[in-house]
């Protein structure tokens, strides 16, 4: 009799951590719903890439471009697998699977999108806005919207920069040509980098078919 209830008890535990979410390293629940992803930590040294800071046309932005995997970095999740990891529904498909977003491509989407607008007003391809001019604009208009969604960006990165919390001590080194000493950022180990190839290929392995 006890025998039968710890066995019963060892099976009802045993769903239970099928469908939890993706909150412990048991490998069982990796291999039952393979959307939980444990990432690598990994070591990084930042360097100074001119290709995502500085503006070159096609070229800076095909590197930034090159950030986001196939499918935008949107997931396509059905609903089995939304009920498992208790998902609220995404962007519903007419095939039953639903659309959600990854934090850190929407994260980079907004930096990108900062970026972009930032070099637009230097070359003149946006027209610079007082706070008058804002207030008078349409709210429903395509102006009222990039602004808005450039709000929303600046906000957004914010909380995930605090949400991450990098802790790692900077030195001060030479910087402008010498000039003075300053604190860069540059050659810098970062030791709890996560592995960025292996989230593009899972982000990769899970992609949204079609964007709506």
């Amino acid at each position: 009799m006890v025998s039968s209830l710890v066995r019963i008890g060892l099976q009802a535990l045993s769903v239970f951590l099928a469908v939890s979410l993706c909150i412990t390293t048991i490998k069982s629940i990796y291999f039952f719903n393979d959307f939980c992803i444990d990432v690598r930590v990994v070591r990084k040294v930042f360097q100074p890439n001119d290709n995502f800071s500085i503006f070159s046309g096609n070229k800076s932005s095909e590197a930034w471009s090159s950030m986001r995997p196939a499918g935008g970095g949107f997931l396509e999740i059905n609903k089995r697998h939304q009920r498992q990891l208790r998902l609220a529904p995404g962007i519903q498909q007419p095939y039953g699977a639903d659309h959600y977003g990854v934090s850190v491509f929407h994260q980079l989407h907004c930096l990108e999108m900062i970026r972009n607008n930032y070099y637009n007003l230097l070359t003149g391809e946006l027209q610079s806005t007082t706070r008058d001019q804002l207030l008078q604009l349409d709210y429903n208009s395509s102006e009222a919207y990039l602004h808005k969604h450039i709000d929303h960006c600046f906000d957004y990165v914010r909380q995930s920069l605090m949400c991450a919390g990098d802790v790692t001590i900077e030195p001060a080194q030479d910087a402008f040509k010498g000039v003075h000493r300053a604190i860069n950022g540059w050659n810098v180990e970062h030791r709890k980098c996560r592995d960025w190839s292996q989230i593009l290929e899972w982000a990769k392995k899970h992609k949204a078919s079609i964007r709506r």
